[in-house]
């Protein structure tokens, strides 16, 4: 009785053992770069750096042109079609799946310009982007760093009614009901 209850459980733990080998084997065996050219990389990470934290990060990504890709498992699924396009089967597997981004050079600079940009509308106009990318194997991994220096606060302003070139405009405008302004 002893014997059968410890061959039982050396059964249990062999069968758990190998069903962990064929998970990682499956996982490893499916690589999400599989479709990816020679001297090209997929765009695994795009991550923004600012060093104010009254910026919002998730803000500022709106503006990125190039983003990898959110689902790994599209990209697995993308990568189970044939090389063959001219077969219905990988034809449709690749519109079931996700197409790997392609990282970009020029792409990632639009994107710093783009930040920029952004951060001059917020009023940080000596906002400073600047972009590294980092390749290992055939993955890219893109970072934009902001600094964002002081911003431009207007103080207070005044507008001079009689300084302007006719004053009988503003006080037609003023004396108009509500309802017939524009």
């Amino acid at each position: 009785m002893l014997q059968c209850r410890n061959i039982n459980r050396y059964t249990r733990y062999i069968n758990r053992i190998a069903l962990y080998g064929i998970v990682i084997f499956v996982a490893v065996a499916c690589s999400t770069t599989k479709h990816i050219p020679d001297g090209r990389y997929l765009l695994n990470d795009a991550t923004i750096d600012v060093d104010n934290s009254s910026i919002s990060k998730s803000e500022l990504e709106e503006y990125l042109i190039q983003t990898p890709n959110d689902n790994v498992m599209g990209l697995w699924i993308y990568n189970w079609s044939g090389a063959d396009t001219a077969k219905w089967i990988n034809r449709w597997i690749r519109k079931i799946g996700d197409e790997p981004v392609v990282y970009n050079a020029k792409s990632s600079s639009q994107s710093a310009e783009e930040l920029s940009m952004a951060m001059k509308n917020k009023g940080y106009l000596n906002a400073e982007v600047s972009v590294s990318d980092t390749t290992y194997g055939k993955k890219a991994r893109v970072t934009y760093h902001i600094k964002a220096n002081e911003p431009y606060r207007i103080r207070d302003y005044t507008i001079d009614f009689n300084s302007m070139a006719n004053p009988s405009l503003i006080n037609f405008s003023l004396e108009m009901p509500i309802a017939f302004r524009m």
